[in-house]
């Protein structure tokens, strides 16, 4: 049985009655409970340690992530805390000299520079995992492998919808993006109003562009990736919930041109069950190295760099 810790106790971690969100940490490890045991939680809230203790009745609560490490001996640890608290964390190598396996929630670093610093003190040895989920849908995942065999034909161009900081969760279609069109370069940055929201525009390797665009969340949360390709529309929509297809046909007004159908095949994603399916190869990769981690620290980097990079 490995033992894991959570350093940080908020919604994300599991700890907010008032937000239920539907994936958290907690929850994913209740799931694999046969393989791994919460044995304690770093909260410097005290007003939180009685949400702890609602959800984890027998794990030894601490104030803080080095008081924990001291104290405990800890396998798997989850940072569910702010960048500063990811940055320390790793900046000393006695926190995770003992470790087999990190899980960690983004934004890792609000900065080029920071973000520099922590891939220097990440060790390359110790499996580490930013918590970009939507590499966990399958259906998500089985797309992305399409878009980059071809089977769409060439990809032309490419809009991506954010809502709230491009570097918080932005990075989550930053990082989508990336997957489905490879490694982006920017190309252009327009701050508008808010440098932490921009409109920014970036190419791939074969020159398709991409362009994201900010949309405040004052009335509702977006998050969408439409991709215009050769052989038709791919669009990733409803937060990664759904993805729809358009395949062209022949326009009956206007026979010498080809027009996308109107009629959309739409595909379902089982996206519930993203955290566990993390936490899960996290684990097996931890107990048997043979199995590869399906998404790394390293595999993060350039969406996370892109990211920053785009309001530093």
């Amino acid at each position: 049985m490995l033992s894991a810790a959570i350093v940080g106790f908020g919604a994300i971690a599991g700890g907010h009655e008032d937000l239920a969100l539907p994936m958290t940490h907690s929850a994913s490890y209740k799931i694999h409970s046969d393989r791994v045991q919460v044995v304690a939680i770093a909260e410097p809230d005290t007003a939180q340690h009685d949400a702890i203790g609602k959800v984890w009745p027998v794990a030894r609560i601490y104030e803080s992530a080095e008081a924990l490490i001291a104290d405990e001996t800890i396998d798997i640890v989850s940072l569910c805390g702010s960048p500063s608290l990811t940055q320390d964390f790793f900046a000393d190598p006695t926190m995770t000299d003992n470790l087999k396996g990190v899980w960690c929630e983004k934004p890792v670093a609000l900065s080029v520079n920071q973000l520099d610093v922590l891939a220097t003190n990440v060790s390359p040895t110790l499996p580490v995992r930013i918590n970009v989920w939507r590499r966990f849908v399958p259906e998500i995942a089985e797309l992305t492998q399409q878009l980059m065999n071809g089977d769409f034909g060439k990809v032309h161009q490419a809009v991506a919808y954010y809502a709230k900081y491009i570097s918080d969760n932005g990075v989550h279609i930053v990082d989508l993006a990336h997957q489905c069109l490879g490694e982006l370069s920017v190309r252009f940055i327009d701050d508008g109003t808010d440098q932490q929201a921009p409109t920014v525009f970036a190419v791939n390797g074969d020159g398709a562009g991409c362009t994201f665009l900010p949309v405040p969340r004052d009335s509702y949360n977006i998050f969408e990736l439409d991709i215009l390709c050769e052989l038709g529309r791919v669009r990733i929509a409803e937060n990664g919930r759904r993805i729809e297809l358009q395949a062209y046909q022949q326009d009956g007004d206007f026979p010498h041109l080809q027009i996308l159908e109107p009629a959309r095949n739409t595909i379902k994603c089982d996206w519930k069950q993203s955290f566990d399916s993390a936490l899960g190869n996290l684990l097996d990769h931890v107990q048997n190295q043979n199995i590869p981690l399906a998404s790394s620290f390293a595999m993060s980097m350039p969406a996370a760099r892109f990211a920053v990079s785009c309001t530093s």
